[in-house]
């Protein structure tokens, strides 16, 4: 089967779909999308003209979650779900906690640091954003044994990566929260990470 995917490579959406491809052998042909860019073919595959957006030959998926279960299940043998319903549940509902809060912490604090004139950020938005992060990493720690807990990477370390990551690239620091500190450090020197680095 043929996939091709329209990807920004500084999305962490996109990111996360990169991830789980890496983790179950799939091989993309990719169509790059810049940041800010109205691509015509987002646009007409996707109600919300945002990436990433995956087609593989008969059907089009849109929504970076349902991407990565889709691979995910697709490729059962890689472990990245479990099977267990009630396991499975927990960690697709971290996946949303990531998606829908978690990113929106850090997101503030990454679109003003990317100004390239310090003196545009505003002060405010970046402590504001600092103060949600922490305060999201206090509420994640109750779940982190499930995140990069097991011997094999899952859903929920792709899902995370990327988040981290930007907070790490922009200098949203959390080198004194050690668990998650240690976490990252050990997962980007995996060899599918690196290929899916941005």
């Amino acid at each position: 089967m043929t996939f091709t995917l329209y990807n920004r490579d500084d999305c962490p959406f996109c990111w996360k779909v990169r991830l789980v491809a890496e983790f179950v052998g799939i091989k993309f042909n990719v169509i790059s999308v810049a940041r800010g860019e109205q691509n015509e073919d987002v646009i007409s595959l996707n109600p919300g003209g945002t990436v990433p957006v995956m087609i593989a030959e008969s059907f089009v998926l849109w929504d970076s979650s349902l991407i990565a279960i889709y691979l995910a299940d697709a490729h059962k043998e890689i472990g990245l779900l479990p099977e267990n319903a009630a396991h499975r549940a927990q960690i697709l509902q971290i996946c949303q906690y990531s998606d829908n809060y978690f990113g929106k912490a850090i997101f503030p604090y990454v679109k003003e640091m990317r100004k390239p004139n310090p003196e545009d950020r505003d002060i405010q938005i970046l402590s504001q954003s600092r103060e949600r992060f922490e305060y999201a990493l206090g509420w994640l720690s109750t779940f982190f044994s499930q995140m990069g807990g097991s011997e094999k990477p899952n859903l929920m370390d792709c899902t995370f990566f990327p988040r981290f990551a930007l907070a790490d690239k922009y200098g949203l620091k959390f080198d004194h929260a050690q668990d998650y500190a240690r976490w990252y450090g050990a997962f980007k020197e995996l060899d599918q990470v690196k290929a899916a680095y941005y």
